[in-house]
């Protein structure tokens, strides 16, 4: 799997742009052509995980809907779109009399992309992948395995019509289990960069486990602040979409920030009956805890919760919101809401 997802990365790298351009396209059509064969596979792995307990949030996050797919394809489409990113030269020096020294982009070569539950994950990263010349190895969540093989086959077959055979479908490696991520790790020799994504403790396991270079990033505690100066309705509006529009997303919001004036002003108020109201369950800081917004007090302050569920604190400014973010957050995604200051 390796030697021929490698050897295929290195006919991609040599294929012009508008060759690259045609694979993403045939990719994007395809998971629309033939989406009703991904949702089949995408409702076995619902079911299985109804039938094994698992959580309603692990559930969300493995669920491919009509929508999920049609983002995917427009997504992809314009990625295909994007000027070629390979072979820009970033700069250019000259070293001495006829030596110059130039800084272009090129493909890494081989990655290998331990991915979570989110099983339309596999078709991003591979748009990705392909757009920048790059050959990939994939290993997705147990709980999404119909699935993850029902987007792999899709994209294999689509692979190989965009490039008119070109490139063969070998250029995606699907990894199965864990005995082949703990044989891939071993072989610094041939995968060029991994990226596992995953619990902090996994992302260490992986980082002490392998010679290869490791792009690592564990969790995302993801703050909303909310200024003196916004108004009730825009801090409503973004707070309540911020954790409830996709509240297993790693981007989802963990932390609500409030200034202190809000408690005067009333949008703290108003905010928490918002989220309330959306069946959020809101624990409180100390602070929080102190003005009455919460009646259950939390001590962990940096926590992804994956769920209809937020911390909620009262900072003095937006110096402290920006030292607790520093403190507790993780460098995912921040948001600040405030007045219009044009």
């Amino acid at each position: 799997m390796v030697c021929k997802a490698r050897k295929e990365a290195r006919k991609l790298m040599a294929l012009p742009h508008a060759a690259r351009q045609s694979v993403l396209h045939a990719i994007a059509s395809a998971l629309m052509e033939r989406s009703d064969e991904i949702l089949e596979a995408n409702q076995l792995d619902l079911e299985a995980g109804e039938t094994n307990s698992i959580s309603a949030s692990l559930l969300n996050r493995i669920k491919i809907t009509p929508e999920k797919l049609k983002a995917l394809e427009a997504g992809i489409h314009q990625l295909a779109d994007l000027d070629d990113q390979l072979g820009l030269v970033r700069s250019k020096r000259e070293l001495a009399d006829g030596l110059e020294l130039s800084l272009v982009t090129v493909p890494i070569g081989l990655l290998m992309v331990i991915f979570e539950a989110r099983p339309e994950s596999l078709a991003q990263i591979v748009a990705l992948a392909l757009t920048s010349g790059n050959g990939l190895l994939l290993k997705g969540g147990k709980d999404a395995a119909c699935s993850n093989e029902a987007l792999h086959n899709v994209i294999g077959d689509a692979i190989e019509i965009g490039s008119n055979g070109e490139i063969t479908r070998d250029i995606i490696g699907l990894v199965t289990s864990r005995r082949q991520v703990q044989e891939l790790l071993s072989m610094d020799d041939a995968i060029d960069l991994v990226i596992p994504r995953g619990s902090n403790e996994f992302v260490a396991y992986v980082k002490a486990n392998t010679h290869i270079p490791v792009l690592g990033h564990a969790d995302g505690v993801c703050h909303v602040y909310v200024d003196k100066s916004a108004s009730e309705a825009d801090a409503c509006k973004v707070v309540v979409d911020a954790k409830t529009d996709y509240p297993a997303s790693s981007n989802a919001m963990d932390t609500l920030l409030l200034h202190k004036d809000t408690l005067k002003n009333g949008v703290a108020l108003h905010v928490l009956q918002a989220l309330r109201s959306n069946h959020v369950k809101c624990l409180g800081g100390a602070k929080a805890m102190s003005a009455g917004l919460c009646d259950v007090m939390t001590k962990n302050k940096h926590h992804e919760y994956e769920d209809l569920i937020c911390l909620v604190e009262i900072v003095d400014g937006i110096d402290e919101a920006i030292d607790w973010i520093h403190e507790n957050g993780s460098g995912h995604t921040e948001t600040i809401v405030c007045a219009d200051t044009d």
